[in-house]
């Protein structure tokens, strides 16, 4: 059903039905099966399976009319009230009924078939009800009808009626009735979500009617379930992460209810959304399987952004011994911004049972940033730190060899020289490492500072002179000799 406002009727008609570029001359009379509806208080026009000419409907096999309140006997079988100086015509096919009410409220009914007047009873009275079930299934009187199935049925009898209902339209408004209604039951609660993911295809609708869950009532796996089966029929990805999240907040998830949800969620195309519900997920108490689902899902993500915050509010939750840690880093991995990439590193390698755990592996991808300035940001607090530079200082000199740039490899060479180094194997290291430098000043100034540091071993002062002679400034090449003499 399409709900026009502002435009008038035979426009909203062309707009509809009319031909588009290339096709029939709009003047032209041309068939189209449509349908519009034109709401607003007490108000209802709706053409079916016209034919229209030069914008203007010329023949229709259903017209409906309505101007008031309707109001409908106990069977629902006639028409009670229109309310005063009301109106209705109800055209199908060949037989037409107009129902009008004076300033008093008094009903008038005309009938007629094939153009000509004929007797209201009996045929205008047995087309009277075929046109209340159609108006009952576009939604007229749809809430007085919903209070009075729940005064005699229930929550049932209005649930049933939901079900025979065609327009989500009309389906939604018994269930907004419904679902506002005092006093339902967990059962009931769950029987209306069930309802509504099968009838009501309005994401605003479902989402409106989830956020109405009392919480006691979303400690019930069964309606979880149906709140899921609901969200994973929507076709916005906010509508779902609106779902998803108020479960996440309200309702008791776990086991398979969980990893349900967390799969779907990795089925968004909306990186934004995907993320906020994961974020979510991750305040609750994660088990392996769900950690790696989260995980599994940032595969899906093309944001390194959205992945970022992901990854770092996952990190409390992985044990760097557990079988998850390796998963996790290969996530980290297949971050493409080297910023966001080295954001999520820089929190892992402060944390000392990852260094102790998985050192290897996180100075591997220190590795695969491909920024001078984001790795050396990386390696530069390592650099200093014993848990780093005993166990890992050949990879720490080989991610070092790797950086381009000769003033950020020359700060970070500076600052391994001050840290104590082990043995002289590792200064050797070092000063083999400071050959590789391109610039002599660069070069230079480094060997300077090594030379201010080192041990007087003959192997350490043999490497010092081999790195020194590297030099193609006669100046430069004074300077650093002259530091060790």
């Amino acid at each position: 059903m399409r709900i026009l406002t502002s435009l008038g009727l035979v426009a909203a008609s062309w707009l509809l039905a009319g031909p588009s570029f290339g096709q029939t001359d709009p003047a032209q009379p041309t068939r189209k099966n449509f349908e519009i509806s034109v709401q607003g208080d007490n108000r209802l026009t709706i053409y079916e399976n016209g034919e229209f000419e030069n914008g203007e409907v010329k023949r229709y096999s259903k017209k409906i009319v309505l101007k008031g309140k309707l109001a409908l006997s106990d069977d629902e079988r006639a028409i009670t009230s229109l309310g005063p100086n009301g109106s209705l015509v109800y055209h199908l096919n060949d037989q037409r009924l107009e129902v009008e009410t004076n300033a008093d409220g008094q009903l008038a009914f005309t009938y007629s078939e094939n153009g000509k007047k004929q007797p209201f009873e009996p045929n205008g009275r047995a087309f009277m009800a075929v046109m209340i079930t159609d108006l009952i299934a576009y939604g007229v009187g749809a809430t007085e009808r919903a209070e009075r199935l729940f005064n005699q049925g229930g929550a049932t009898a209005v649930l049933q009626e939901i079900a025979r209902l065609k327009k989500p339209d009309s389906q939604a408004k018994y269930l907004k009735f419904l679902a506002s209604q005092p006093g339902l039951t967990d059962a009931e609660w769950v029987q209306i979500c069930q309802t509504a993911a099968d009838f009501v295809g309005s994401d605003q609708e479902q989402v409106w009617l989830v956020e109405q869950l009392p919480e006691r009532a979303l400690q019930n796996p069964a309606l979880v379930e149906a709140c899921l089966k609901m969200a994973s029929k929507m076709e916005s990805d906010h509508a779902q992460a609106k779902v998803y999240g108020y479960l996440l907040e309200h309702g008791r998830l776990a086991g398979p209810a969980l990893a349900n949800l967390l799969t779907e969620t990795a089925r968004m195309e909306s990186d934004f959304e995907m993320a906020k519900v994961l974020r979510l997920a991750l305040v609750q108490p994660l088990d392996t399987p769900e950690l790696g689902l989260v995980i599994n899902a940032l595969d899906k993500m093309e944001s390194s952004f959205e992945q970022g915050r992901v990854l770092k509010q996952s990190l409390p939750k992985i044990d760097p011994a557990s079988a998850a840690a390796p998963d996790l880093l290969k996530a980290v991995g297949r971050v493409s911004s080297d910023f966001e990439r080295a954001k999520v590193l820089a929190t892992l390698l402060r944390h000392p049972r990852w260094a102790e755990w998985q050192g290897e592996a996180l100075l591997q991808l220190v590795g695969g940033v491909s920024s001078d300035f984001e790795k050396a940001q990386l390696l530069a607090p390592l650099l200093t730190e014993a848990r780093w530079t005993k166990p890992h200082f050949a990879r720490l000199l080989a991610q070092l060899a790797s950086i381009n740039s000769d003033f950020e490899k020359s700060r970070l060479l500076k600052s391994l020289a001050n840290s104590q180094l082990q043995n002289d194997e590792q200064w050797v290291a070092l000063l083999v490492a400071t050959q590789q430098l391109a610039s002599d000043f660069e070069k230079a100034s480094v060997l300077v500072k090594i030379g201010g540091e080192m041990p007087a071993s003959a192997p350490v002062r043999e490497a010092y002179r081999q790195a020194a002679r590297t030099l193609g400034s006669d100046s430069e090449y004074g300077r650093v000799m002259r530091r060790v003499e």
